[in-house]
């Protein structure tokens, strides 16, 4: 939800939600990867864990300059998909759909993870992420945020997290 603020950046103006912060980022830079992670657990119900991720994959796995020679955007997508899969724990789901209130899929904590791997499968420079660990248990929210620590500082992002 982008609205419009009359304040300038470096006002005094406390931030009281993840959502106010990225729009001020917006607003005052040229980024043109920049993500929020709302509440809401959307997705296409019909497809398979590995199809959702695979299809955002598809659409931002760097050219060849950003991969490592040699290696083959198939090669490196799978690697990626099966490192997410791995580091938030739902393996096991590769190969459920996803479903919805009508499509039997994967659980509730296992449909917020599919969210949380399919948007730091972007790679965005800004993420927003905002109450991700609603419906995570305790260790499951806890390998969540160290790993958006190790993607911030390997990738370079910049991220933004209420809890």
């Amino acid at each position: 939800m982008l609205v419009w603020m009359p304040e300038p950046w470096l006002s005094t103006t406390v931030v009281k939600s993840c959502t106010t912060v990225l729009v001020r980022i917006l607003r005052y830079s040229n980024l043109d990867d920049d993500l929020m992670l709302s509440l809401d657990d959307i997705h296409v119900p019909t497809l398979t864990v590995e199809q959702t991720l695979q299809f955002v994959l598809r659409l931002k796995t760097p050219g060849p300059a950003g991969r490592q020679a040699g290696i083959k955007r198939k090669d490196f997508d799978k690697e990626v998909l099966d490192t997410l899969l791995k580091m938030l724990n739902i393996s096991h789901t590769k190969h459920t759909l996803v479903g919805d209130a009508f499509v039997r899929g994967v659980s509730g904590g296992e449909k917020k993870r599919v969210s949380i791997a399919e948007m730091m499968a972007t790679r965005a420079r800004v993420q927003c992420w905002d109450n991700a660990t609603r419906g995570l248990d305790a260790s499951t929210a806890l390998d969540f945020v160290k790993s958006l620590r190790v993607m911030t500082d390997v990738l370079g992002q910049t991220t933004f997290v209420t809890l």
